[in-house]
């Protein structure tokens, strides 16, 4: 027999604060609870979570070898990477020996689905879209500033040369093809004066 600590509703029940173990002393971490007490289930020793199952699973430590040996203990969870589940179909079959035991390894760790923090993706995502719009912008801009400086440049240097080729029988009739066929009120009062 051992003697373990114990804080179960049971022990809590009958004012203890120790139980006797007839196998081992445990400790279970459950929903951020922790819970120390005598001979639990057999199956609870082995702590493996069902692959099949999604649910909360409690890390449990099992000893034996002294007394209150579970006192200071402090079971941490497993995880998919340090320990494979059982799956419940595989849990009753026996376990083939040979090759194939390693490809049945390598079968469930690349089944496994692992999720990908939105981050990783969202921020990439972000930089790329500013970046695009950076560049548009910085396009419109230079585009922008081209045209007008070409626009400005052109209408200086054909101003120029407008007013030096103007000859005096012309600033008597300035309107052009257009403003004598247009049927326009303007046209009519330029026409007239």
């Amino acid at each position: 027999f051992i003697r373990c600590e114990c804080n179960t509703v049971e022990c809590k029940e009958a004012g203890k604060t120790m139980c006797t173990a007839t196998k081992f002393c445990y400790t279970e971490l459950y929903q951020n609870r922790l819970n120390r007490g005598c001979d639990p289930a057999p199956l609870a020793c082995e702590n493996r979570k069902p692959v099949a199952v999604d649910v909360e699973w409690p890390a449990v430590h099992c000893c034996n070898e002294k007394d209150l040996c579970n006192k200071y203990s402090i079971p941490t969870a497993t995880t998919a990477d340090k320990e494979e589940g059982v799956h419940p179909q595989q849990m009753y079959e026996p376990q083939s020996t040979g090759s194939n035991c390693s490809n049945l390894a390598q079968v469930r760790r690349s089944s496994t689905t692992k999720i990908i923090n939105p981050t990783y993706i969202a921020v990439p995502v972000a930089g790329v879209c500013v970046l695009l719009g950076l560049i548009i912008f910085a396009m419109y801009l230079l585009r922008r500033r081209s045209y007008y400086h070409h626009h400005d440049n052109f209408h200086s240097y054909h101003h120029d040369h407008a007013a030096q080729n103007v000859s005096p029988s012309s600033k008597g009739n300035r309107c052009t093809d257009s403003e004598r066929s247009s049927s326009g009120s303007e046209t009519k009062l330029f026409l007239q004066s």
